[in-house]
């Protein structure tokens, strides 16, 4: 986690393949193309990590740049993923948290989940709230962004108007 640089946090009630192509467009807006390391840590859950190598190819990152993490808990559900990927996940290097330690970077993912708390199970699931789906999408978006630091960055993209349009 960088001082210097504010996290970007977002969410959607859409599918996981929205989710992905959110998570795309905020990570070519980055250029990451640019960057020495680029870690992509979640847990064990198979719909995430058939994705990832689709968005690694679709930044246009070299292998040397990536690195993988898995971040499992041992859940019964997670049992036959986790055991895949201590199978294969050496070999893939999904488990090399060394590497992330030498770089200072983080072995979890902790801070997406502490974030799912605090935007999402805090707010949008409390007890007797009722939200209408586009009202959810909503108030997750701007949850999101106020917990990130950066609402007034959404602020300016929602009511930017351009010197022509004023016009």
């Amino acid at each position: 986690m960088a001082d210097d640089f504010p996290p970007v946090i977002d969410g959607t009630l859409g599918s996981c393949d929205q989710l992905f192509a959110l998570l795309l467009a905020y990570l070519r807006g980055l250029n990451l193309k640019e960057a020495a390391r680029v870690l992509f840590v979640a847990d064990g859950a198979a719909w995430i990590w058939r994705r990832i190598p689709g968005l690694v190819k679709s930044l246009g990152l070299k292998d040397d740049q990536v690195q993988q993490l898995i971040d499992s808990r041992k859940t019964q559900a997670q049992k036959t993923w986790l055991n895949d990927f201590i199978a294969h996940g050496l070999t893939h290097r999904l488990r090399d948290y060394s590497k992330s330690r030498t770089h200072h970077m983080p072995i979890g993912s902790g801070a997406i989940e502490s974030a799912v708390r605090r935007v999402i199970n805090m707010r949008v699931k409390s007890n007797a709230v009722y939200w209408l789906r586009d009202n959810a999408e909503s108030i997750i978006r701007l949850r999101a962004w106020i917990k990130a630091g950066r609402a007034e960055e959404l602020f300016h993209q929602i009511t930017y108007i351009t010197p022509t349009l004023a016009l």
